[in-house]
C-alpha cells in the first residue's frame, strides 16, 4: 500500500508557506459599534496562535451583508476570515435581502458568547416576587429594538412559547431606547445582556434568569432558565467563517488558533466588562449553532420585522 501521509504534510506545509503571511478579519459593521468592539479585541490573539499579523477590516454596509459577501470573494487560501452572528438570519428572516448570506463561507469557529437574561422593570414589578409574577401573568409588554438586523426578541419568543405568556412587543429605535423603558416601567420585561445589569445606571431592572448552562461568575446570584423550571435557550454566539474551498488544512489552523485565543484569560477578562464571554465552539458545533438558529428565525416566532 502507498502511503500518503508524508506527501500530504508537505503540501499542507508548501500551502501555509504560500499564502500571503498575514489574516484579514473582516468585520462587517462600522469600527466602534457592538460588534466591532467584542470581535476586534480577538485580533491580537488569533496573531499570537498563528505567529502572523492579523488585521481588522471594517467593511459595513446593507445591513451587515457588505462585508459578508465580499469575504466570501476573497481568495480561499486562510488569508482572510469574517465575523458572523445571528444578525444574519434576522435580516433573511426581514426580507430585507434576498440573499442567503452564509453561502460561500465555512464556519471556522464559534468564539464570542453573550448570554440573554430575562428583565423585568423593578417600577412594574412593584414588590411582587419575579418568578411568582412571570407565572402568574397572562399578557405583558415587552421592549424591542426594530430592524431587520434586530435579535433580541427572540429569547422573548421563546419565553412566549414556553410558558404561555402573551407578549404586546413595543418597537424601539435603539438598544439604550429599549432599556431606558424597561428601567422606567414603560414596558414590563426585555431581553438583556450582562453589560446591561453591569451599568449602575440600571437598577430599576430586575434579572429573572440567564440563558448560560451554568451561572455567569460575574453575575452569580441570577439564576439559569432551566434552574428557573423554564425551556429556553438562546444566546448570541459570534464566530469566524472562511470562504468556501479553504484548504482543511488551513481551516485546522485558523480553528486551533481560535481554540487558544479563546482559553486566553486575558481576552476572557477583556470581554467580560463587555458583557461577553471567551467561549470556543468547534467547526462542525458551530455550523450545527448556525443551522439551528437559522432554523429557528424562519420559523417566523416573534414580531415582524
Amino acid at each position: 500500500m502507498r502511503r500518503i501521509g508524508k506527501p500530504l504534510a508537505l503540501v499542507a506545509c508548501l500551502l501555509v508557506m504560500a499564502r500571503a503571511s498575514a489574516l484579514e478579519l473582516i468585520i462587517p459593521w462600522p469600527e466602534g459599534g457592538e460588534t466591532d468592539a467584542l470581535m476586534r479585541p480577538i485580533a491580537p490573539f488569533l496573531a499570537k496562535h498563528l505567529a502572523e499579523k492579523v488585521t481588522p477590516t471594517n467593511l459595513p454596509g446593507n445591513f451587515g451583508a457588505t462585508g459578508v459577501l465580499e469575504a466570501a470573494k476573497r481568495p480561499a487560501d486562510g488569508s482572510a476570515v469574517v465575523t458572523l452572528h445571528e444578525y444574519l438570519f434576522s435580516v433573511m428572516r426581514s426580507g430585507k435581502l434576498a440573499s442567503d448570506l452564509l453561502a460561500g463561507l465555512k464556519p471556522v469557529c464559534g468564539i464570542v458568547y453573550v448570554p440573554s437574561i430575562l428583565g423585568m422593570s423593578r417600577a412594574a414589578l412593584g414588590s411582587k416576587d419575579p418568578k411568582a409574577w412571570l407565572d402568574k401573568s397572562k399578557k405583558l409588554t415587552a421592549s424591542w429594538t426594530l430592524g431587520p438586523t434586530s435579535t433580541n426578541f427572540m429569547m422573548l419568543a421563546q419565553l412566549e412559547k414556553a410558558t404561555g405568556l402573551s407578549l404586546s412587543f413595543k418597537q424601539f429605535s435603539s438598544k439604550s431606547a429599549a432599556v431606558s423603558a424597561l428601567v422606567d416601567g414603560e414596558v414590563d420585561v426585555a431581553e438583556i445582556n450582562p453589560e446591561v445589569l453591569l451599568d449602575p445606571a440600571n437598577k430599576g431592572i430586575v434579572p429573572v434568569a440567564i440563558s448560560s448552562p451554568a451561572r455567569d461568575p460575574r453575575l452569580p446570584s441570577i439564576p439559569t432558565f432551566k434552574e428557573q423550571g423554564i425551556l429556553v435557550d438562546y444566546s448570541v454566539h459570534r464566530g469566524l467563517a472562511a470562504p468556501e474551498g479553504t484548504p482543511a488544512v488551513m481551516m485546522t489552523r485558523l480553528e486551533k488558533a481560535c481554540q487558544a485565543a479563546a482559553a486566553d484569560p486575558e481576552l476572557d477578562q477583556h470581554l467580560a466588562k463587555l458583557g461577553a464571554r471567551s467561549v470556543f465552539m468547534p467547526a462542525a458545533d458551530y455550523a450545527n449553532y448556525l443551522a439551528r438558529n437559522r432554523a429557528m428565525y424562519k420559523s417566523g416566532i416573534g414580531p415582524a420585522n
